[in-house]
């Protein structure tokens, strides 16, 4: 005789995975790169959103916009990932000389 299968406990929290096996996280970088990580991410975006834009504004609706703007993105990309990763020190640095020091209050709302 086969047994039925236990039921969780009451308080237990539920997975909505429905039929599907939990998710298995994606195996993490070393917190070290985080810089080259960041610089990735955002050359990423933001190449890819600048190039479909300054496509879409030189050549307009062309039936061969995906590929004109995929060869943009790739040149873009390209430069825009060494760049943001020698710069953003910079924008870093720069960002904190013009905020203001939380410890210094001004007495102003």
């Amino acid at each position: 005789m086969r047994r039925a299968p236990a039921l969780p406990p009451a308080d237990a929290a539920p997975h909505n995975n429905g039929p599907f096996p939990p998710a298995r996280r994606m195996p993490l970088i070393d917190r070290k790169y985080q810089r080259f990580v960041f610089a990735f991410f955002m050359a990423l975006l933001m190449s890819c959103i600048m190039s479909l834009v300054i496509t879409l504004f030189n050549v307009g609706l062309v039936p061969d916009l995906i590929p004109r703007w995929l060869k943009a993105w790739g040149f873009a990309f390209v430069v825009a990932f060494p760049t943001v990763s020698f710069v953003a020190p910079l924008v870093q640095r720069l960002t904190a000389r013009v905020l203001k020091d939380g410890s210094q209050e001004s007495g102003r709302p």
